[in-house]
């Protein structure tokens, strides 16, 4: 009997709770209870089955109607890198059951053609792959030079190789009548030396010539070892003929 009456005590002890634990219990079986039962409550009804039959008899009634359903224009806008054409659907014919659409390409516009000796930065900025930076250098060679004699001498400018030459020379043509001709006999030290053909050495060679001749011609330069027979050549178009 006093064991029994020990145990008794023990069980009363453990079922004995505290009211804040009552209070966490009831809030506990309360949450229980709303995740079991509140989600019912919150889901759409069920559609049921879905009516097949319903669903033929409206088309063909559309159908009987005769009129075609409507579609929006699609489209295509261009890449940012500017590779690609625009594409635009135009419907051009409307059979029931299917729709033939013809693709619409935007007309590709004419492209510029320039005279290198002519045109300025702004200009040549418009020549695909030509930029602000080989614009300047272009520029810049061409006043060296005194004007292009040919396009191939893109080329000597660094950073500019054959197949940018190739692309550009498509827009690209050369009047070498506006070419500005040095006076051999004439031109200052400076001058000559700015010039990417004789440079600063062969334009102290040619000052000195002068002192013993006056009136100097390529020949002469190049039978008195001024100037290399292939320098000389380069300079026929840019050099002034002697009398």
């Amino acid at each position: 009997m006093k064991k029994q009456a020990t145990f008794r005590r023990a069980m009363l002890t453990l079922l004995r709770f505290t009211r804040d634990e009552q209070m966490g219990l009831i809030l506990l079986f309360t949450l229980v209870l709303m995740v079991i039962f509140v989600p019912r409550f919150m889901l759409p009804p069920d559609p049921g089955p879905l009516n097949f039959e319903e669903l033929k008899r409206h088309i063909d009634s559309l159908e009987q109607t005769g009129e075609p359903p409507t579609y929006r224009q699609a489209s295509f806008t261009e890449n940012k890198a500017g590779a690609y054409p625009s594409y635009s659907f135009r419907k051009t014919d409307t059979v029931r059951g299917s729709i033939d659409y013809k693709p619409f390409v935007r007309p590709e516009t004419a492209e510029v053609i320039l005279n290198l000796n002519t045109a300025d930065t702004t200009e040549l900025q418009q020549v695909r792959g030509i930029g602000s930076y080989f614009a300047r250098r272009i520029v810049d060679y061409r006043m060296r030079l005194g004007g292009y004699v040919h396009i191939g001498q893109l080329m000597e400018i660094n950073g500019i190789d054959e197949e940018r030459v190739l692309r550009w020379q498509k827009q690209l043509k050369v009047d070498p009548s506006v070419i500005n001709k040095i006076d051999l006999s004439t031109a200052t030290e400076e001058e000559l030396r700015l010039h990417p053909y004789i440079g600063y050495y062969a334009a102290r060679g040619i000052i000195s010539f002068r002192k013993i001749q006056p009136v100097v011609s390529l020949d002469d330069l190049v039978q008195n070892n001024v100037l290399t027979e292939g320098v000389a050549e380069r300079l026929v178009p840019y050099v002034q003929p002697t009398n």
